[in-house]
């Protein structure tokens, strides 16, 4: 009875760099008990993994899954699957693009481009900045 398996660890991270070809930088998250404090601290750890599609992005949360032999001197671990990916959020009630509490209207991106047409960066700035101002003038009472 030679057949020893050894324990393959999964592991939940998020990735950190992309630069690599075929290959995920992740940060994984553990708890570790200070025995003397009795209280759990966070500690972070960082592991290459094998990602042959190139499909995940900086931000995703993703399943990594020990090879049983390294790929390489560093890539120890192999991409599972991609399971929260960063951006391009669908609200799960109304179906829209989300980001935090407001939506992406169809409309709104359309006219955002048709405005800044012709006109370089550092004029839509300034024409925002005294847009802002104005308008907190008169929400503070104060005449122009």
């Amino acid at each position: 009875m030679s057949g020893h398996t050894s324990k393959m660890k999964i592991l939940l991270g998020q990735v950190i760099g992309t630069k690599m070809k075929k290959t995920a930088k992740v940060r994984v998250e553990r708890l570790v008990l200070d025995k003397y404090v009795m209280q759990y601290y966070p500690k972070r750890t960082t592991v290459f993994a094998h990602d042959a599609q190139e499909e995940a992005k900086e931000g995703d949360v993703v399943l990594v899954q020990q090879l049983p032999l390294p790929r390489s001197r560093h890539v120890k671990y192999l991409m599972d699957r991609i399971i929260y990916s960063q951006g391009n959020v669908t609200d799960p009630i109304t179906g829209k693009k989300c980001d935090g509490s407001s939506y992406w209207d169809e409309d709104t991106l359309s006219q955002g481009q048709n405005d800044s047409e012709g006109r370089s960066g550092a004029e839509l700035d300034a024409s925002a900045d005294v847009d802002s101002l104005e308008m907190g003038r008169q929400s503070e009472g104060t005449p122009v």
